[in-house]
Protein backbone atom coordinates (compact mmCIF):
# COMPACT_ATOMS: atom_id res chain seq x y z
CA UNK A 1 0.00 0.00 0.00
CA UNK A 2 1.23 3.71 -0.74
CA UNK A 3 2.03 5.82 2.10
CA UNK A 4 0.81 9.39 1.88
CA UNK A 5 1.65 12.29 4.22
CA UNK A 6 -0.15 15.36 3.31
CA UNK A 7 -0.18 19.19 4.93
CA UNK A 8 -3.34 20.58 5.40
CA UNK A 9 -4.54 24.13 6.42
CA UNK A 10 -5.49 27.49 5.27
CA UNK A 11 -3.44 29.06 2.56
CA UNK A 12 -0.48 31.17 3.09
CA UNK A 13 0.91 28.28 5.81
CA UNK A 14 3.53 27.07 4.36
CA UNK A 15 1.97 23.72 3.55
CA UNK A 16 3.77 23.53 -0.10
CA UNK A 17 7.43 24.23 1.21
CA UNK A 18 6.81 21.73 4.18
CA UNK A 19 5.63 19.36 1.78
CA UNK A 20 8.00 19.93 -0.66
CA UNK A 21 10.88 19.79 2.37
CA UNK A 22 8.85 16.28 3.14
CA UNK A 23 9.91 15.18 0.28
CA UNK A 24 13.31 15.87 -0.24
CA UNK A 25 14.27 14.80 3.03
CA UNK A 26 12.24 11.26 1.98
CA UNK A 27 14.18 10.86 -1.07
CA UNK A 28 17.69 11.23 1.08
CA UNK A 29 16.77 9.21 3.40
CA UNK A 30 16.92 6.03 1.34
CA UNK A 31 20.01 6.10 -0.39
CA UNK A 32 20.45 3.39 -2.93
CA UNK A 33 17.05 2.12 -3.08
CA UNK A 34 14.43 2.55 -5.48
CA UNK A 35 12.08 4.90 -3.76
CA UNK A 36 8.89 6.59 -6.11
CA UNK A 37 8.15 9.54 -4.28
CA UNK A 38 5.60 12.35 -5.73
CA UNK A 39 5.07 15.45 -4.58
CA UNK A 40 1.03 16.28 -5.50
CA UNK A 41 0.67 20.27 -5.85
CA UNK A 42 -2.72 22.22 -4.86
CA UNK A 43 -4.98 22.83 -8.03
CA UNK A 44 -6.41 26.51 -7.42
CA UNK A 45 -4.20 28.07 -9.43
CA UNK A 46 -5.45 25.82 -12.52
CA UNK A 47 -9.03 26.32 -11.08
CA UNK A 48 -10.94 27.55 -14.81
CA UNK A 49 -13.81 28.92 -11.59
CA UNK A 50 -13.35 31.89 -9.41
CA UNK A 51 -11.63 30.82 -6.30
CA UNK A 52 -11.63 31.76 -2.81
CA UNK A 53 -14.74 34.57 -1.37
CA UNK A 54 -15.83 34.14 -5.34
CA UNK A 55 -15.72 30.27 -5.49
CA UNK A 56 -18.99 28.81 -7.03
CA UNK A 57 -20.00 25.44 -6.52
CA UNK A 58 -18.63 24.56 -9.76
CA UNK A 59 -15.68 25.76 -8.30
CA UNK A 60 -15.52 24.16 -5.17
CA UNK A 61 -16.82 20.58 -7.45
CA UNK A 62 -14.15 20.95 -9.46
CA UNK A 63 -11.38 21.46 -7.10
CA UNK A 64 -12.78 18.38 -4.83
CA UNK A 65 -12.83 15.72 -8.08
CA UNK A 66 -9.55 16.87 -8.96
CA UNK A 67 -8.07 16.46 -5.70
CA UNK A 68 -9.64 12.98 -5.74
CA UNK A 69 -8.46 12.17 -8.77
CA UNK A 70 -5.13 13.18 -8.53
CA UNK A 71 -4.70 11.68 -5.08
CA UNK A 72 -6.05 7.78 -6.92
CA UNK A 73 -3.72 8.30 -9.66
CA UNK A 74 -0.67 9.14 -8.14
CA UNK A 75 -1.48 5.78 -5.18
CA UNK A 76 -1.47 3.91 -8.26
CA UNK A 77 2.29 4.94 -9.34
CA UNK A 78 3.85 5.89 -6.56
CA UNK A 79 4.83 4.59 -3.37
CA UNK A 80 5.30 7.43 -1.26
CA UNK A 81 3.08 10.28 -1.73
CA UNK A 82 3.34 14.14 -0.12
CA UNK A 83 0.73 16.27 -1.18
CA UNK A 84 0.15 20.00 -0.13
CA UNK A 85 -3.89 19.64 0.16
CA UNK A 86 -6.17 17.24 1.33
CA UNK A 87 -9.77 16.78 0.70
CA UNK A 88 -10.82 18.28 3.74
CA UNK A 89 -9.32 22.01 2.71
CA UNK A 90 -11.31 22.06 -0.44
CA UNK A 91 -14.42 20.87 1.79
CA UNK A 92 -13.24 23.57 4.64
CA UNK A 93 -13.73 25.79 1.58
CA UNK A 94 -16.63 25.04 0.53
CA UNK A 95 -18.08 25.33 4.20
CA UNK A 96 -17.05 28.85 4.71
CA UNK A 97 -18.58 29.82 1.27
CA UNK A 98 -22.04 28.48 2.32
CA UNK A 99 -22.59 25.78 0.40
CA UNK A 100 -23.88 23.66 2.84
CA UNK A 101 -25.56 20.63 0.90
CA UNK A 102 -22.58 20.84 -0.97
CA UNK A 103 -20.06 20.46 1.27
CA UNK A 104 -22.14 17.61 3.68
CA UNK A 105 -22.10 15.36 0.43
CA UNK A 106 -18.42 15.70 0.22
CA UNK A 107 -17.75 15.46 4.24
CA UNK A 108 -19.86 11.67 3.45
CA UNK A 109 -17.55 10.94 0.83
CA UNK A 110 -14.17 11.74 2.97
CA UNK A 111 -15.08 9.96 5.86
CA UNK A 112 -13.94 6.90 3.66
CA UNK A 113 -10.93 8.90 1.78
CA UNK A 114 -9.56 10.18 4.50
CA UNK A 115 -8.23 6.92 5.38
CA UNK A 116 -5.58 6.90 2.61
CA UNK A 117 -3.69 9.66 4.39
CA UNK A 118 -0.98 7.62 6.46
CA UNK A 119 0.09 11.41 8.59
CA UNK A 120 -1.76 14.80 8.07
CA UNK A 121 0.30 17.46 9.10
CA UNK A 122 -2.01 20.88 9.78
CA UNK A 123 -0.53 24.03 9.34
CA UNK A 124 -2.00 26.79 11.77
CA UNK A 125 -2.55 30.44 10.64
CA UNK A 126 -0.63 31.34 14.49
CA UNK A 127 2.18 29.24 14.28
CA UNK A 128 3.04 29.75 10.35
CA UNK A 129 2.52 32.80 9.13
CA UNK A 130 3.33 32.74 5.18
CA UNK A 131 0.53 34.65 3.32
CA UNK A 132 1.35 37.40 1.34
CA UNK A 133 -0.13 39.16 -1.58
CA UNK A 134 0.08 37.19 -5.20
CA UNK A 135 -2.37 37.46 -7.17
CA UNK A 136 -4.17 34.25 -5.68
CA UNK A 137 -4.15 33.93 -2.53
CA UNK A 138 -6.99 35.48 -0.23
CA UNK A 139 -4.88 37.08 2.60
CA UNK A 140 -8.07 38.47 4.69
CA UNK A 141 -7.15 36.93 8.15
CA UNK A 142 -11.08 37.02 9.11
CA UNK A 143 -11.43 34.44 6.00
CA UNK A 144 -8.46 32.39 6.72
CA UNK A 145 -9.19 31.68 10.28
CA UNK A 146 -12.92 30.74 9.61
CA UNK A 147 -11.34 27.96 6.79
CA UNK A 148 -8.53 27.07 9.80
CA UNK A 149 -11.95 26.17 11.78
CA UNK A 150 -13.79 24.46 9.86
CA UNK A 151 -10.38 22.30 9.05
CA UNK A 152 -10.33 21.99 12.41
CA UNK A 153 -14.26 20.56 12.70
CA UNK A 154 -13.68 18.66 9.66
CA UNK A 155 -10.67 16.43 11.18
CA UNK A 156 -12.46 16.50 14.65
CA UNK A 157 -15.08 14.79 12.63
CA UNK A 158 -13.30 12.18 10.58
CA UNK A 159 -10.24 11.29 12.19
CA UNK A 160 -11.29 9.29 15.03
CA UNK A 161 -8.92 7.34 16.80
CA UNK A 162 -11.59 4.34 16.49
CA UNK A 163 -12.26 4.66 12.43
CA UNK A 164 -9.30 6.78 11.41
CA UNK A 165 -5.79 4.61 11.55
CA UNK A 166 -3.58 7.58 10.77
CA UNK A 167 -2.49 10.41 12.87
CA UNK A 168 -3.25 13.96 12.39
CA UNK A 169 -1.04 16.57 14.09
CA UNK A 170 -1.41 20.63 14.51
CA UNK A 171 1.93 22.39 13.96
Amino acid sequence: MPKTIAYSGAQGTGKTTAAHQQMVDIKHSIPGRNCSVFFLGEFAEKCPFPINREATEETQSWLFHSQIKAELEARARFNTIVQDRTIIDVIAYTMVAGFTSLADAMTAYAAHHINYYDVVYVKTIEANQYCYPDGIRDVDPGYRKDVQLAIFSLYDALADPDTYPGAVYHV
